[in-house]
This record gives structure tokens, C-alpha cells and sequence, in this order.
């Protein structure tokens, strides 16, 4: 069993966001069924009931306020986390995934103690199984993390015109599917030039969003 962000629970754009429970969204009878879960910037920050989840394979809680990584000790089946753009300020939480013999892929980047001059190596003697830490392979030879950078106005419009079919390319990109109206048309090969710039976590939240509006209705 799946469980992806709420689409009762999307927020408006502009409105404040509240902090929310993880056990809000998890609303079924049957935890021990569930396997993979996803929900990303909520500002979740009690995770407890994942004490009730001993067979959740793959966690998907970027972009939340999680602090503590405690919780997650209980998900002794626990092969994907995806924690970035959180909360954790001490390298010390790892220790809590010390007991999770299944890890094997972990994104904590964009958290405090990621800044730490010694987070990779410390992360990597704590929990030698993993294969991947933050989208790079653990035998690759460690880099300095790079700045993430968002493409300027400019740079958007370029990638725009050059993925157009006025710039000289058609549209197979998109898969065949042409929106009607200039404007959309716009914004859909704008958001296609952005696509190319996120890594595997980033694409992760964008289609979480996708799959909440879409549960909406908002979407035909």
C-alpha cells in the first residue's frame, strides 16, 4: 500500500501552513499494510506513528519540520528515506538508523547537520549498508557538496524558447501532448526547462503536488 500526500489536505498558495501530525494523514485501518509513504512540505514535525509501520519500505517526508530521527528506529524494514530539507541539527539522530539493516539509500542534504565538516564520513561508519547517500553513490569518491541554484528569469526563458517548436525544436519532449493557449503553452514548457534542473529528490516533490492536485479535481 501506497499513501501519498492527502489531496483534502493541499494547501492554497498564500495561506500560512500549520504544522501538522504525520498521524493526520495516515488514515487507515490497517497500518501494517502500508509500505511506501509520501508526503513532503507539510511542516510535519511528530512522526510517532511510525512506530506503528514496522513494514514501511520506502519514507518520502521532504521538505517537513522533522527534528528527531527516533521514531524512525521502529521501521526495521526501512529501505529508502528521504528526509531533505528538514529539521535534524545533530549528527547524533543517525544513531537512531543504526538499527536498520535493510537501509540502503538515505537523503538528509539540506538539513542542519549536514553542515557539518565531517557529516558524510560519520553518517557512512554509522550505517556502513547504505549504497547511496544524498543521490551520490557510496563508492564514488566524496565531493564537496554543490550550492543548489535556482536558474535565473533569463535562464527560464532561454530553456523555454529553446524547448518550443519556435526555437527550433518540436515538441516531442512533451510526449505529443500540446496544451491550447499561448499562456499555458508557456508555463508548460517553462516548468519542462525546470524539470531538467531538480535531482531525483526535487522530482520526487514535484510529483507528489502532481498527484494531489490531480486528486483534487483541479486538473480535467
Amino acid at each position: 500500500m501506497t499513501i501519498k500526500t492527502p489531496p483534502l489536505l493541499s494547501l492554497v498558495p498564500g495561506r500560512a501552513r500549520k504544522c501538522w501530525h504525520l498521524s493526520f494523514f495516515v488514515g487507515v485501518k490497517s497500518l501494517e499494510g502500508v509500505l511506501k509513504l509520501n508526503i513532503c512540505g507539510y511542516s510535519i514535525t511528530d512522526v510517532g506513528i511510525l512506530t506503528r509501520l514496522p513494514n514501511v519500505e520506502v519514507l518520502s517526508l521532504s521538505v517537513n519540520s522533522i527534528s528527531s530521527l527516533q521514531d524512525f528506529s521502529s521501521c526495521v524494514n526501512l529501505k529508502e528515506l528521504y528526509l531533505r530539507k528538514n529539521q535534524v541539527a545533530s549528527l547524533d539522530e543517525v544513531e537512531h538508523l543504526k538499527g536498520l539493516s535493510s537501509l540502503r539509500v538515505l537523503w538528509l542534504n539540506d538539513n542542519p547537520c549536514a553542515s557539518d565538516p565531517s557529516y558524510r564520513q560519520r553518517v557512512l561508519s554509522l550505517l556502513p549498508g547504505l549504497v547511496k547517500l544524498d543521490g551520490q553513490d557510496v563508492s564514488s569518491p566524496a565531493t564537496p557538496a554543490s550550492p543548489v541554484v535556482s536558474p535565473s528569469s533569463a535562464a527560464i526563458k532561454q530553456r523555454a524558447r529553446d524547448l518550443s517548436p519556435s526555437g527550433g525544436r518540436d515538441a516531442s519532449g512533451l510526449n505529443g501532448v500540446v496544451p491550447d493557449g499561448g499562456k499555458s503553452m508557456n508555463v508548460l514548457y517553462a516548468v519542462m526547462a525546470l524539470l531538467r534542473e531538480l535531482d531525483e529528490e526535487g522530482l520526487r516533490v514535484v510529483r507528489s503536488e502532481c498527484d494531489s492536485r490531480l486528486g483534487m479535481g483541479l486538473l480535467p
